[in-house]
């Protein structure tokens, strides 16, 4: 049986194909990989599925919903999250280096200090 994944990473998306292999990658290239990666296509008529598909990752999930807006989209995503923490990354979220080896140790800090 799988590792429940520590985190579960919701990205929701709305025609951004041309910029969704950013986190993506930038996620995949993390040191911390016990992760699930949730991608909410909120009704994208443009190549979001497609481009998801081509990183061929067990621990990346796709779901397509008909545009319904972003909160809709992130709320579908917290309902697909089997992760112990759920964690919402935007499409344009750049700058993630060590980002969630960052929020895991924050966590085990705040753990040990209970």
């Amino acid at each position: 049986m799988p590792e429940t994944p520590f985190f579960s990473i919701i990205i929701p998306t709305f025609n951004r194909a041309d910029k969704l292999d950013i986190p993506i990658k930038s996620i995949l290239n993390q040191e911390f990989k016990n992760w699930e990666l949730i991608i909410i296509d909120d009704g994208s008529i443009d190549k979001t599925k497609e481009l998801v598909a081509s990183f061929n990752q067990n621990n990346i999930h796709y779901f397509h919903q008909n545009n319904r807006g972003k909160s809709a989209a992130r709320n579908l995503g917290i309902t697909k999250a089997i992760g112990k923490y759920i964690s919402v990354f935007k499409t344009a979220m750049m700058n993630t280096y060590r980002i969630i080896y960052k929020f895991y140790m924050i966590i085990l800090v705040k753990m040990n200090k209970k």
